[in-house]
């Protein structure tokens, strides 16, 4: 049953970003949209993912299996994106992020109680999706503006096919990973728990700059050599250490303490502070070097820590969406006032100055436990 939830786990992920990645580029050519649009439709996205999250971590009702029927709502509104006008447009395409945070935590539930290497198998195919779908989403909108949609709802179908085929399988081993729950719940010291979230929220702040406001960020720099393609490489390098680093941590448990949590908020504060500095492409690789391994060891220890301590995957899914919009928030407004090049070293120097701070105030010594 594992590998079907794989299977399901990388072609989700895969339609997902060649779709996600279209969106603003369709968005300019076929309606002329500006900014503001682009923008507008991106931060509802991320929003109605965040709240449908956060909501369904606190009301058990909302738990119903509507996972299993994801995919094929997947299927239909890629097929039917390119030929919508503008505003049906833009609202399925905030819709789709209803049935994706539907999607994701359940489908993590089902990995609770499992080895190390089980969640790993997860992060490494989210992971391989994502940068696949990074690279060939541009491939496909030279060949036509629409194929990027058509192949994302093509991807969508047989993960639509296994899931029905296997529902009574999938919910069975949910029903059971979750019952399992309260026996299995492992204690974690306060501090640590907080080191964890922190970070990951930092962590996936970056994210969100890096797939808002640093296309711009480069496009501002052309003498540096920043071309659209070169942008778009200069991502799925990163996304390329976040495999690797996640192909490192397969068999490893959650690797975190105080210095860990430290090293990892500096490393990320030089990449973000480096990267309106590095003189060329070939510079700005080593912030996506500094920057993407961090992020794999975020997300590595928020997946197993929420898993393990019995909480709410959802919750694990919120802190993504509420750190990709903090990050892309500050950096655009900040770069509006003060130019985006400033905002990215003034977005390194806050997460430093976090890192430090809660460094010093949170110890690694067990000061009270983390249970529910």
């Amino acid at each position: 049953m594992e590998p079907a939830l794989i299977f399901g786990v990388f072609l989700a992920s895969l339609a997902q970003v060649v779709a996600g990645t279209a969106v603003p580029m369709f968005l300019s050519d076929a309606f002329g949209a500006g900014p503001f649009v682009i923008g507008l439709a991106g931060g509802l996205n991320q929003s109605v993912y965040f709240l449908t999250t956060l909501v369904s971590s606190v009301l058990v009702q909302m738990r119903f299996p509507l996972f299993l029927l994801a995919p094929c709502f997947f299927c239909v509104i890629y097929a039917a994106l390119p030929s919508l006008p503008l505003s049906l447009f833009v609202g399925l395409y905030v819709a789709s992020a209803f049935f994706y945070a539907r999607y994701w935590a359940p489908i993590q539930d089902c990995l609770r109680s499992s080895r190390a290497s089980s969640v790993n198998n997860y992060n490494l195919s989210f992971s391989a999706g994502i940068l696949l779908g990074t690279v060939s989403a541009g491939l496909l909108y030279e060949r036509s503006r629409t194929l990027p949609f058509h192949a994302a709802a093509w991807l969508s179908l047989p993960v639509a096919l296994v899931f029905l085929v296997m529902a009574r399988n999938i919910l069975k081993i949910r029903t059971k990973r979750t019952a399992q729950v309260p026996a299995a719940r492992q204690a974690f010291p306060a501090p640590q728990a907080w080191r964890i979230r922190t970070l990951f929220f930092l962590q996936f702040g970056t994210y969100g700059l890096l797939i808002s406001t640093f296309p711009k960020l480069c496009l501002d720099m052309p003498q540096k050599g920043y071309t659209p393609s070169v942008i778009a490489g200069l991502i799925a390098f990163y996304y390329a250490v976040r495999l690797a680093a996640f192909a490192a941590l397969r068999n490893r448990s959650v690797v975190e303490n105080r210095a860990v949590f430290l090293a990892s908020c500096l490393a990320t504060a030089a990449g973000i502070s480096w990267m309106p500095l590095a003189p060329d492409a070939r510079w700005a690789s080593a912030a996506m070097l500094l920057a993407g391994v961090p992020m794999s060891l975020a997300y590595h220890n928020s997946f197993l820590f929420h898993l393990r301590a019995g909480l709410p995957t959802e919750l694990h899914q919120a802190i993504i969406s509420a750190g990709a919009l903090f990050g892309a928030f500050a950096t655009g407004i900040l770069g509006e006032r003060i130019g985006l090049g400033n905002a990215f070293f003034l977005y390194g120097l806050f997460i430093a100055a976090a890192g430090l701070a809660l460094a010093a105030v949170l110890p690694d010594k067990e000061v009270s436990t983390v249970r529910t």
